[in-house]
């Protein structure tokens, strides 16, 4: 019985493995900001090149424009929906970062710069230092209530590359966690991404 046990125990912590594994990604462009990514294939997509015919709209019924104006309001250069019933989505933005601050600089006082990070969030849950082959990511997954009072857990990647902030921000809705599948699913995407500097 132990043995049958330790099995079962073994297959089910290696069946997130398993199903990232089998995950196709599509890379898309966003030249607004200067970046490529990858997002699992089948995720309703939008960007402001394909807000006319993306996905995301025709997922959530909405027009070119409201596509366009979701984005614009987020200062978001891409959106996505997972195929949970938009559960889970996430969220590329962009704005000005921190005047020369280069993250892919390797001597950067990252002790510093997370003290910093992290005092602008409340509910935090983890937080650390993550690096790619393209820069230095500090990440952060928190909590936050909604106005209907319902939960949101939330992971935010932010980097600045060339004083440009880049925040790649994944969050689940009505108090569903993201655990280590989507936790993992991020990850991908944090490493599939190429500056075009």
């Amino acid at each position: 019985m132990k043995k049958l046990t330790a099995l079962l125990l073994v297959l089910f912590l290696m069946l997130p493995c398993a199903a990232l594994a089998q995950v196709q990604m599509q890379r898309y462009e966003l030249t607004d900001v200067g970046m490529t990514l990858e997002t699992p294939v089948g995720w309703a997509t939008a960007t402001l090149d394909t807000a006319d015919s993306c996905t995301l709209g025709e997922a959530f019924q909405m027009s070119g424009d409201a596509v366009r104006a979701m984005l614009i309001s987020m200062n978001a250069s891409f959106y996505a929906a997972c195929d949970d019933y938009g559960i889970t989505q996430m969220a590329v933005m962009s704005g000005e970062g921190a005047v020369g601050v280069d993250m892919r600089d390797h001597d950067l006082d990252m002790d510093a710069f997370m003290t910093g990070f992290l005092a602008s969030y409340s509910n935090v849950k983890d937080s650390g230092v993550y690096q790619t082959e393209e820069a230095t990511f500090v990440w952060v997954h928190y909590t936050e209530q909604e106005e209907t009072g319902s939960a949101v857990d939330v992971i935010q990647y932010v980097t600045c590359v060339n004083s440009r902030a880049y925040v790649i921000h994944m969050m689940s809705f009505y108090g569903v966690e993201l655990n280590e599948y989507p936790q993992e699913l991020l990850k991908m995407v944090v490493d599939s991404i190429v500056f075009l500097d």
